[in-house]
């Protein structure tokens, strides 16, 4: 027993097995003292250094034992915002940064504006959008759309708040915009992996319609619409021709918002464009600018009355152009026809009273004959003249050329057919106009605006009735709805 105790010990402690081979031989070493362990993945102990463990039993995912700082091999840590940095920091960082480092800068300029937003000057906002444009224009990989995201959401951050938005001037929002609409016509915007980007485009661009001060992005889209337009004249290609669409979807957007603009601006803005472009320049290339233009003076009409607009736009840029020959218009067009529906109802009480052969037979002249009007330059008609009929104002030629209010002459403005024919008269009335607006989704908001301004001067109007019948009970409780909204808005009594 002393004898088989003693060669166990020996076995035990000795680091050399005996090459007879024992049944007794360790699988390895014994670990060395606590004070002395070394981790286990790095330990070179000598049964690794007589082979007595083998490293193809490891798993085929094992990491390599190798002499490699543990602090390596764990997880990267989400990124935090440095203290300490400020947005001149942020903006010469996002001039010179790679693009894997675009995403903590944006955390930083992040931090900042939580704390105060006014402290993103200008420069800063021109880093970021300069920065982004190089991140849609590289690229496409994993840094490349990180860096994308990352900006997007600094600058939903940044015109989302209330304060920054406020100060954002027209140079500001038309640089803005300008980037975006940039970035979203890219070759790299058709790619499937940017859709996520894409729909922050949007965001980016719902954002400052609805923050942004209203005058001020009536002004600064226009800005964009006019150089925009332009370049789509001057080159004619696919590409500028959908840039040059881009703020008019933003106008129709911002319309359908019905925000709190004032007539000023918005007539400013308008007369501009037109005095720029008019529709004789543009048919050619597209009609859809001129439709928007009517469609934004017939809600700012609806809006603010036609007798105020007319003032305005004489007040402003003077009577010899085309915003105050077509408002003029239209404002004679709504006189005449209200006269019409006040005839038509008299003849109709006086046929009433009559007796039934009497009112078959009768006919009222006034009913039988349909309104004219003085056709405008955002209208084509070649079988009336084209002039303005205004008291004391100066005819204007809508023939080759007109003068404009600074006088230069511009070409003579054509576009639409006229709303009210001589064969469809009842088909082109104001009520049926409004009613099919108001079937469209992008003008069912001002259509029905415009419809409770009518319905407001004309209580009980037979044709608005007549129009109601042909709906459906769902379009029906839709427009009672919406009514029954303006009226409380307004504070005044429902209309129907």
């Amino acid at each position: 027993n002393s004898f088989c105790t003693l060669l166990i010990n020996r076995c035990v402690q000795s680091p050399v097995l005996p090459s007879s081979g024992c049944w007794l031989q360790p699988s390895s070493a014994p670990p060395p003292p606590p004070q002395q362990q070394a981790p286990q993945h790095y330990q070179e102990g000598p049964a690794v250094a007589h082979g007595a463990h083998n490293d193809e039993d490891d798993v085929a995912d094992a990491p390599p034992r190798r002499h490699v700082d543990p602090v390596r091999i764990q997880e990267p840590m989400p990124p935090r915002a440095r203290v300490g940095m400020t947005a001149a920091d942020v903006a010469a960082g996002l001039r010179g940064a790679p693009m894997r480092a675009v995403p903590q800068l944006c955390l930083d300029l992040d931090s900042i504006l939580r704390v105060d937003p006014l402290a993103v000057d200008e420069r800063t906002l021109d880093a970021v959008l300069a920065r982004l444009l190089a991140a849609f224009t590289s690229e496409v990989g994993a840094d490349m759309m990180a860096a994308a995201d990352a900006l997007l959401g600094t600058l939903c951050s940044l015109v989302t708040d209330e304060r920054y938005a406020a100060g954002l001037t027209a140079e500001d929002i038309e640089r803005l915009l300008g980037t975006l609409f940039q970035c979203i016509t890219t070759p790299n915007a058709a790619e499937a992996a940017m859709g996520p980007s894409l729909k922050a485009v949007n965001q980016c661009v719902d954002a400052v319609v609805r923050k942004a001060a209203p005058d001020t992005i009536v002004t600064a889209v226009f800005s964009l619409v006019n150089e925009l337009q332009q370049r789509d004249l001057i080159e004619c290609s696919t590409y500028t021709e959908k840039m040059a669409d881009l703020p008019f979807r933003v106008l129709i957007r911002f319309n359908n918002l019905d925000r709190a603009t004032s007539p000023d601006a918005l007539i400013r803005a308008i007369h501009g464009f037109l005095f720029k472009f008019p529709p004789s320049r543009l048919h050619a290339r597209t009609e859809r600018p001129i439709r928007i233009v009517k469609q934004l003076l017939n809600d700012m009409r609806a809006r603010f009355g036609g007798a105020r607009c007319l003032a305005t736009t004489e007040a402003l840029v003077g009577r010899n152009n085309l915003v105050f020959g077509y408002l003029q218009m239209m404002e004679e067009q709504q006189q005449q026809q209200q006269q019409q529906e006040a005839a038509q109802q008299q003849a109709a009480s006086q046929a009433a009273a009559a007796s039934p052969a009497h009112a078959a037979t009768s006919r009222s002249p006034a009913a039988g004959t349909p309104a004219t009007r003085t056709p405008s330059g955002l209208e084509r008609s070649d079988a009336v003249p084209r002039h303005s009929t205004a008291p004391g104002a100066r005819p204007v030629s809508m023939g080759a050329r007109g003068v404009g209010p600074e006088g230069k002459y511009t070409d003579a403005l054509s576009s639409m057919k006229p709303n009210v024919t001589a064969s469809r008269a009842g088909e082109s009335s104001p009520v049926s106009l409004i009613f099919a607006k108001a079937r469209k989704s992008e003008t069912s908001s001002s259509a029905l605006r415009e419809l409770y301004t009518y319905m407001r001067e004309h209580p009980r109007c037979p044709e608005v009735e007549k129009q109601l019948a042909r709906c459906s009970d769902a379009f029906k409780d839709y427009i009672r709805k919406n009514l029954d909204k303006i009226a409380q808005e307004q504070g005044a009594e429902p209309v129907c």
